[in-house]
């Protein structure tokens, strides 16, 4: 378009630093970008208005960039370690698709997971419901830990896996 110019990469007009902790969600950190956000809002306004705003180069030896990704990124590989599945689940739940393994041929999307302290109990495969809880379900991981399954939504169903089946098998 002739008179028009765009770019991708402006300067910083003004920035905020917010804490993460290990127990963030994508939920949790989209709450407190968005509530800071909203907080500069009137600030940066004010600033882009005044003719002169400031103009903040990006530290491109500090930045980080993140390929497109897709709801087939939140399946758990349950070789991985306990805190490497766990921290998958974290970061694609709620706003996103989720995290998510199969049982019995259909897709089980796991939604709130921790650590279970007692994991030294239990000896099987990687991927295997190892026990039933009150809340819900353990399932084995690679390193030998475990994750205690509390909230999860299955297709075409809502029962939880059978003790000793293998999650992520198509039987």
């Amino acid at each position: 378009m002739v008179g028009r110019w765009c770019r991708f990469w402006p300067e910083i007009l003004l920035q905020e630093t917010i804490t993460v902790d290990s127990a963030e969600t994508a939920r949790t950190l989209y709450v407190k970008q968005t509530t800071a956000m909203a907080r500069m809002l009137p600030k940066a306004l004010e600033l882009a208005l005044s003719g002169d705003p400031p103009r903040i180069a990006q530290e491109h030896e500090h930045a980080t960039y993140c390929a497109r990704r897709s709801a087939e990124d939140g399946l758990i590989n349950w070789l991985d370690p306990a805190d490497a599945v766990l921290r998958l689940i974290r970061a694609v739940g709620d706003p996103y698709p989720g995290a998510f393994t199969t049982w019995n041929g259909r897709r089980l999307i796991i939604d709130i997971a921790s650590y279970f302290p007692d994991s030294h109990r239990f000896i099987g495969l990687p991927g295997q419901v190892q026990s039933h809880t009150t809340d819900g379900f353990v399932v084995l991981c690679g390193d030998g830990g475990c994750v205690h399954v509390t909230a999860w939504r299955l297709e075409n169903g809502s029962d939880k896996p059978r003790r000793h089946s293998k999650l992520g098998t198509p039987f």
